[in-house]
Parts: structure tokens; C-alpha cells; sequence
């Protein structure tokens, strides 16, 4: 088909059932099979395991403390060092679903300090490795609880210092 890269959604919570305990199984096949064919692999990581969560979220959000999320990044940025080639840092985060459920919980500055404790990590460990900002949807609204706009939402991403923990939006 032509296509050299490959983004895979990596679900946290499969891969990181308790603290300290890994399984890298399928991710190890799919970049095996991704290196051998000469596909580039970006990983995007959301969806914190149940035990990382705060226990009134009400969908797969982020984790309570960044920093396990930064711990889990440094994990797989070693384990793939120079064989994964970018991750994303979570996806959607400006819609509830993504990022731990409705109350008025989407904030930019937050998904910010989990960004920036992931790139930290990551390049620890593989400077060379791309760092992604998570993708934004486009959702039109812009209420706080369900949404919030796209082109708002990135603004606040940039106010809160986007530009310092991430090598492309």
C-alpha cells in the first residue's frame, strides 16, 4: 500500500493491570511485525487502569497523579527504545468520555502537567523518540462538561505551555 507509519491505540489499563506488573505481549508483536516490514510505530496511550484512576471517575479518564502515567511512559519508551519511533500522549482530551467522565472535569492545564511528566520520561530514556500531543476533537461545543471546542481547548493547551513538552501538536 505505500504507507511507512502506523498508529496503534494503546490502552494503559491492558498493558499495566497493577502497579509494577507489565504485559508487553501484543505490543511486542506488533512492533516486530511493524520493524520488519520497515513501518515506523506511533503509539497513543490513554485509558489509566482502574487502580491509577480517581475512584469517581465514571469513564477511562487520566490517572489521579500524573506521575504513574510518566512511569508507564518511561517503561514502554525503554522497553521500545529506538524500535517505536513516537507516542502520542492521550487522545480527545477536550471530550468527557476521554478524560475521566462529565462534572467539569476537561481541563488543558491538567492534560498539560500529564504531558509534560510524559515527555520527561519518555526522553529520559529515548531522547530520540517524538513526542505527541494528543489529537483534539472537533466537537463544535463548548460547555466544559461535555466539550470543549477544539481551537479553544488547543489555545488554553499553548497558555498553559504546550510548547515546552511536546515535539509536534
Amino acid at each position: 500500500m505505500g504507507f511507512n507509519w502506523v498508529k496503534q491505540q494503546v490502552e494503559w489499563f491492558r498493558y499495566n493491570p497493577a502497579p509494577g506488573v507489565y504485559d508487553w505481549g501484543a505490543l511486542d508483536r506488533i512492533v516486530e511485525g511493524a520493524n520488519a516490514r520497515g513501518i515506523n510505530v506511533l503509539f497513543s496511550v490513554v485509558k489509566a487502569p482502574a487502580w491509577a484512576r480517581p475512584a469517581e471517575d465514571t469513564d477511562q479518564g487520566p490517572p489521579a497523579d500524573p506521575n504513574t502515567y510518566g512511569t508507564f511512559m518511561r517503561e514502554m519508551a525503554a522497553r521500545y527504545k529506538g524500535r517505536v519511533r513516537a507516542y502520542e500522549i492521550w487522545n480527545e482530551q477536550n471530550l468527557y468520555y476521554e478524560w475521566g467522565g462529565r462534572g467539569g472535569k476537561i481541563n488543558a492545564a491538567r492534560y498539560v502537567q500529564l504531558l509534560a511528566v510524559a515527555y520527561s520520561n519518555i526522553k529520559a530514556v529515548d531522547p530520540g523518540a517524538v513526542v505527541v500531543s494528543g489529537a483534539l476533537t472537533p466537537t463544535g461545543v463548548n460547555d466544559g462538561d461535555i466539550a470543549i471546542d477544539d481551537r479553544a481547548y488547543l489555545e488554553q493547551m499553548y497558555q498553559a505551555g504546550l510548547r515546552n513538552y511536546c515535539d509536534a501538536v
